[in-house]
């Protein structure tokens, strides 16, 4: 995942948003992955000020995600273990 590195600013856009901005230019609302990418890069050119970044985790919450990820892992396992 692109999170993971501190560099990087994201900016998640609902794809909805995304629809209403192609049909301002494609009102016959026909798509393709490189057009989407080619509006995705517009939108952000000219409208970045307008979008929300992702504020990018920090060390240790990257960290806390890490080990509730594998806590919940291990503990359901461990369940599944006893009961069969």
């Amino acid at each position: 995942m692109l999170t993971k590195y501190a560099h990087l600013v994201l900016f998640p856009v609902n794809p909805g948003t995304l629809a209403n901005y192609r049909k301002g230019f494609r009102p016959s609302g026909a798509k393709s992955d490189p057009s989407d990418a080619g509006l995705l890069v517009d939108l952000l050119v000219h409208h970045r000020e307008k979008l929300r970044h992702l504020d990018p985790d920090t060390e240790q919450t990257r960290t806390l995600q890490f080990l509730w990820k594998h806590a919940g892992s291990s503990s359901t396992t461990k369940r599944a273990t006893r009961t069969a």
